[in-house]
């Protein structure tokens, strides 16, 4: 077995539900709205591009519609059309008027208030169609307004810009539950976490002497597709390895990505009543 299994070896065990003994993890679990976590959730902000939350999809357009500060919730992008939906601390009557003028600078083609509560507001920019629609939160009462932006235009080959090529990009960094706890540096464009995900630990820590980030999270899916995902995350990566543990029970893949030696660890999330199916470990070594 070569090293780099050896390793994945060593975190096994962390993976597996109730089995970890880190201090660290508990406190993470009993901290969340203490000093520290606020410090982490500004730090993501900041890393981020600004905003809470996920990245804004690549290739959106925010020179013609800008994306109002708050919490990206959504997203995807593709050669015809990109979307993104996101939540402001705003009125939806002041979000409403807002993208009404930013439609207004090219062609502004309805504005519709739908009942009480629903704005739906349409037109074109340099010739891309855009819909957007405004309308209070359904999941996050943290924050007043929910909007979702979609523009549908000629956008070309989007230019990866990660190992991530040819992976489902809706699946990359998509909804992902206590995003706050992860490392502001860690490289999500390179190494992207699966869509609806739950971020369940997150730290950069020395192991051996390096510097790595170990980061375990729990998803919906089973675990049969975010290997599937995994495997085009790590398509192009260099000195890939990957295997099969306790007769189908666990995966492993490994490899190495940019300046990371990443090893990942998959299985089932086997705790009754849970609506969680599949756990998944990252491991990425941070190389001189």
């Amino acid at each position: 077995m070569t090293k780099i299994f050896i390793s994945l070896m060593t975190f096994i065990m962390l993976a597996l539900p109730g089995c970890s003994s880190d201090p660290a993890e508990k406190q993470t679990r009993e901290s969340d709205n203490g000093p520290a976590e606020s410090a982490r959730q500004k730090a993501v902000a900041d890393a981020h591009g600004g905003q809470e939350g996920l990245s804004v999809p690549q290739g959106y357009p925010e020179e013609l519609v800008p994306i109002m500060p708050g919490k990206i919730v959504g997203g995807a992008s593709g050669p015809q059309e990109v979307w993104v939906q996101f939540l402001v601390n705003k009125e939806l009557e002041a979000v409403a008027a807002y993208y009404k003028d930013v439609l207004s600078k090219g062609k502004l083609t309805n504005a519709l208030k739908m009942g009480d509560d629903l704005y739906m507001i349409d037109g074109e920019i340099e010739g891309k169609s855009i819909d957007i629609k405004v309308s209070p939160p359904q999941q996050d009462d943290s924050f007043k307004t929910h909007v979702m932006i979609t523009i549908k235009g000629d956008f070309g080959p989007l230019q990866q810009k990660s190992g991530a090529a040819g992976a489902d990009q809706t699946m990359a960094n998509k909804d992902i539950q206590d995003l706050a706890k992860l490392p502001a540096d860690y490289p999500l464009d390179l190494v992207p976490l699966y869509g609806g995900s739950k971020i369940t630990h997150a730290e950069k820590t020395t192991y051996n002497g390096k510097m790595i980030f170990l980061v375990k999270t729990i998803s919906t899916a089973n675990k049969d597709a975010v290997h599937a995902f995994y495997k085009e995350v790590l398509r192009e990566a260099k000195d890939k390895e990957e295997a099969v543990l306790f007769g189908g029970k666990m995966y492993t893949l490994a490899g190495v990505l940019g300046k990371y030696k990443t090893s990942l660890l998959f299985g089932n999330y086997d705790i009754e009543g849970s609506s969680f199916k599949s756990l998944c470990t990252i491991q990425l070594d941070i190389l001189e």
